[in-house]
């Protein structure tokens, strides 16, 4: 197609072809697979796909461009397949690099991030579609008026057309621990994967890491690496850490909805009671409590859709954290590694809120609240800050999300943890109806889903919604 721009409003299109342009916006994990699954398809018509991404890596993603092999996926081997109709993918490609590695093995994330680019590579080569990728800044998505196409309005000042737009657009930075401070931003990391910022930190002075997820273990591995006696505090509200997977992790077995919540009422009082329940009884026979979690991830999305607004607020409050050290586990060789860390006297734990946070010459002086209400003062080099993405949209500082925000075609949800979508992955605009062809896929489904931002539930959103893009063209 090529287009010409008359004013504002008018639009005048001279169709050269007939393939239908599908522009997918973000190349991380859930932007490659959409687009990988959609030159897998070998169905009427043609296609034309185009992947805008601003990083140089596509395919990657936050998680996977990394190039130090001491950070390991979280997941074992035999389920980090990018293909759904193909389980064992990832493992045979992993034990061409390695044949002793197997389904229970857990890689490094460079491993990783390098076969989401060959399995991009091979669907680009093999496929009868049209591909491109652009390396830009997508500022705009706007709706042409009276037509059915979508004009993408990019940094370069370039300009696309598409007839179908996905929004793979994958996690935004935290929130600034800053942003009311007047003082200096020095020894300050606000993303806590720019290790280059991190690697030029003191090492003569304590730091502080705010988190204490998969994230904040991450940086306190990476500290550790280059000086092993270094002084790192990790902090956060309750203080938790992430349980790791055992060793040699069996699959889930295929056993269907779980039986002991049949009858449960729709409560998440009600519905965590069974799972610790059931967890101990599995204990209580030489079971293992991850088996009830992993044998319920198929049916998570079914119990978040069957709670209220009101139930799924008192999960987010009261029960998240808990949730998320057990459901989200670390590889074993991290789970030893950390376990060793805390045992010595220059990494502490704190179980604490922050009530300020004041620069000082030497770094910051850091006021925090224990949960005995205790009022302390930290004095710390620097801050990491390990908090977890933002999901409050309209507090992201991002162009797009801004002008799609303004302009209605996208609605958070009321816990503001994602946005709104239908049945087809449609995002719901301001007037509460769908707007045909704007999909959304990533980890903001979470407010539809729940589960939604980890391999095995990414994989199969990008494999149905490819399926309904190829229908719908």
């Amino acid at each position: 197609m090529v287009f010409y721009f008359m004013n504002d409003i008018e639009l005048v299109m001279i169709m050269t072809d007939t393939n239908k342009h599908i522009i997918i916006i973000g190349g991380g994990y859930s932007g490659a697979l959409t687009a990988i699954n959609l030159l897998l398809k070998d169905t009427a018509p043609l296609l034309k796909i185009t992947l805008i991404e601003q990083r140089a890596y596509v395919g990657m993603g936050l998680a996977y461009t990394c190039w130090d092999d001491n950070l390991l996926l979280n997941v074992p081997a035999g389920n980090m397949s990018a293909f759904v109709t193909d389980p064992d993918h990832f493992v045979r490609f992993c034990q061409t690099l390695d044949p002793a590695f197997n389904k229970g093995s857990f890689i490094s994330r460079r491993i990783y991030g390098d076969y989401l680019q060959q399995s991009l590579q091979q669907a680009i080569t093999n496929s009868i579609h049209e591909f491109e990728s652009i390396k830009d800044e997508v500022l705009a998505v706007k709706k042409i008026q009276h037509k059915s196409n979508f004009i993408i309005s990019l940094k370069s000042l370039k300009t696309l057309v598409g007839d179908q737009v996905v929004l793979a657009l994958g996690h935004f930075p935290s929130k600034n621990l800053l942003a009311n401070s007047n003082g200096s931003l020095n020894n300050y990391v606000n993303n806590p994967l720019d290790w280059r910022s991190i690697d030029q930190l003191s090492h003569d002075q304590t730091l502080l890491i705010v988190g204490t997820g998969h994230t904040a273990i991450d940086v306190l591995f990476r500290l550790t690496s280059s000086n092993p006696s270094r002084s790192v505090i990790m902090l956060s509200r309750k203080g938790l850490l992430p349980e790791g997977h055992r060793f040699n992790p069996q699959p889930p077995l295929i056993k269907g909805f779980p039986t002991y919540l049949e009858s449960v009422p729709k409560t998440i009082r009600a519905y965590m009671q069974a799972i610790r329940q059931e967890a101990r009884l599995r204990m209580d026979t030489q079971g293992d409590w991850r088996d009830v979690l992993n044998e319920l991830r198929p049916y998570t999305a079914q119990l978040w859709q069957s709670l209220t607004e009101a139930e799924r607020r008192r999960f987010l409050q009261h029960v998240l954290a808990y949730w998320d050290v057990h459901r989200h586990r670390l590889a074993p060789s991290a789970h030893q590694r950390l376990k060793v860390l805390l045992k010595q006297s220059t990494i502490k734990l704190l179980a604490a809120r922050i009530r300020a946070i004041q620069p000082i010459p030497q770094g910051f002086e850091v006021e925090i609240q224990t949960k005995t209400n205790e009022i302390q003062a930290l004095n710390v080099g620097a801050i990491i800050n390990c908090t977890g993405p933002n999901n409050h949209l309209a507090s992201i500082p991002n162009p797009l999300i801004q002008q799609l925000l303004a302009e209605g075609l996208i609605l958070p949800d009321a816990l503001h943890i994602g946005v709104q979508i239908d049945e087809h992955y449609q995002l719901i605009n301001a007037a509460g109806s769908a707007t045909k062809d704007l999909y959304y896929v990533g980890p903001m489904l979470k407010a539809h889903f729940w589960e939604s931002i980890a391999v095995p539930e990414l994989r199969a959103h990008t494999h149905h919604l490819a399926g309904i893009i190829v229908d719908n063209a």
